[in-house]
């Protein structure tokens, strides 16, 4: 591997680029650890219930459930974010899904991905390495995975979308764009 020299305010704030901030990986062990204990994870609570509000089926509400908690934190903040900006049901639902692909790759794997500069490396295929590749990969995947999941076909849209903008590209929907900015910390 080849790291990306970062300096320790980047690390201790977050690393945008790849949208994991590393504040969220640290909360992410406590909040394992909180749970080991019994304790509710608030944040991931509330983006459940916001999406039992916005009316999503079971499958999407077991998805997100049983998503990583760092994951759960970071779009439940990211969809808040986004209706506190005047967005709309479908993209407060793409925000609180886009990262399910993500599936329950581990920790050490999270933290080596934040710090390599996830959108400039590649990974091949290995036992560790399949972990890093589904972090990377979690954009291509967010259609599908919210299509399998019963999503709105303007979610599924905007999802597309949003995977076409992390390999460089535009979109002319604003809504799209502002989802992308919330993803990036930037709204």
């Amino acid at each position: 591997f080849f790291f990306k020299q970062k300096t320790a305010y980047e690390i201790v704030d977050c690393d945008w680029s790849s949208d994991v901030c590393s504040s969220d990986l640290l909360q992410a062990v406590f909040q394992d650890w909180r749970a080991a204990r019994g304790e509710a994870d608030r944040a991931g609570s509330a983006g459940l219930s916001r999406l039992r509000e916005l009316g999503v089926g079971e499958a999407m509400l077991h998805a997100f459930a049983a998503s990583h908690p760092a994951d759960r934190a970071a779009a439940t903040r990211m969809a808040e974010a986004l209706r506190q900006a005047g967005a709309g049901p479908s993209e407060e639902v793409a925000a609180l899904i886009h990262d399910l692909p993500k599936g329950q790759v581990g920790l050490f794997l999270r933290i080596v991905h934040v710090l390599t500069g996830s959108t400039t490396m590649s990974y091949e295929a290995g036992a560790p390495l399949q972990g890093l590749a589904a972090l990377r990969t979690h954009a291509d995947a967010a259609p599908h995975r919210a299509r399998e999941l019963g999503a709105a076909a303007d979610v599924i849209a905007l999802l597309t979308e949003l995977a076409h903008i992390e390999h460089g590209g535009t979109a002319a929907d604003h809504r799209v764009m502002r989802l992308h900015r919330a993803d990036q910390g930037r709204l």
